[in-house]
């Protein structure tokens, strides 16, 4: 289930799935600051912490001093 973007900068990436893509999505509308799927990290199935989770600050480090850093479950539920 490994979901990987390759690119030359980050060749072993993991990706958001669809549904911590979708909860991305609307947590940035709330909090009316972009979504850039490129500011957040989705950890390795077997991660000590949140395996499977993507986690970051919600529109970017940029936003860090008006939103909140978040963690995001396989099937898109937001945590804080």
């Amino acid at each position: 289930m490994e979901r990987l973007n390759h690119s030359p900068e980050q060749p072993e990436r993991l990706s958001l799935n669809e549904a911590q893509t979708a909860a991305l999505q609307d947590i940035c509308s709330h909090y009316n600051v972009p979504f850039d799927a490129d500011h957040y990290i989705v950890n390795s199935n077997d991660a000590w912490m949140m395996p499977s989770y993507a986690e970051g600050w919600v529109g970017g480090p940029a936003n860090a001093e008006h939103t909140i850093y978040v963690g995001v479950s396989p099937d898109g539920r937001i945590n804080s």
